[in-house]
């Protein structure tokens, strides 16, 4: 199950929580973060934080566009 949304800048790519819902709290359990291209494909595996999510999405969106990510 897809939670938050989480944009990266300005670079039309996203980070999306995914987990799985508890049934007795009804809140999402999150298992990991999943890169999300402009287009909405799903790139690469799960990252464990956030922050590590976004960096790599930053990365792939300057390395996309030909620019350095530094």
């Amino acid at each position: 199950m897809i939670g938050n949304v989480y944009p990266v800048e300005d670079t039309g790519w996203s980070v999306l929580e995914v987990g799985e819902l508890d049934r007795a709290t009804f809140a999402l359990q999150v298992q990991g973060y999943q890169i999300s291209n402009r287009a909405g494909d799903s790139i690469g595996e799960l990252f464990s934080t956030l922050n590590a999510a976004v960096e790599a999405a930053k990365g792939l969106a300057c390395s996309e566009n030909g620019q350095s990510s530094a």
